[in-house]
């Protein structure tokens, strides 16, 4: 997914990071941050409205990974969240044609709103 073409220039920062590995955090920089700049402006926009605080004002990507101990493990999770969420991006989503509830449906929920409506009676009954 991430093509060297000029489609996506990945920049990776490493930096200190909060959570598990104790005193390990506070010396090693093992988060990593993704910084992938996207020049299809068709993608930007879609990964603006799916993911609106990942992306900056200079149509950058930015994915931050502070989970393992490791520095490689925190890489291999940015990567693969950077390619999970660029597929979601470029799926076209298909739109949803209303209709109307079936009869059947209609029915249904009847039913069930004259069960409830039983069983608050019910409850009612004793305090009345």
């Amino acid at each position: 997914m991430l093509r060297e073409n000029g489609v996506f220039i990945v920049k990776e920062e490493f930096f200190r990071s909060g959570g598990k590995g104790g005193q390990n955090v506070n010396k090693v920089s093992t988060a990593v941050r993704l910084r992938v700049r996207v020049d299809n402006e068709v993608l930007l926009a879609r990964l603006r409205g799916l993911y609106p605080g990942s992306v900056t004002d200079n149509g950058e990507f930015l994915i931050e990974c502070s989970e393992e101990r490791m520095r490689e493990q925190n890489r291999t999770r940015a990567k693969k969240w950077l390619e999970e969420r660029i597929k979601s991006a470029l799926e076209v989503q298909k739109e949803r044609v209303e209709t109307k509830p079936t009869h059947g449906a209609k029915e249904k929920r009847l039913v069930e709103k004259k069960k409830q409506g039983q069983k608050k009676e019910n409850r009612r009954s004793g305090w009345e």
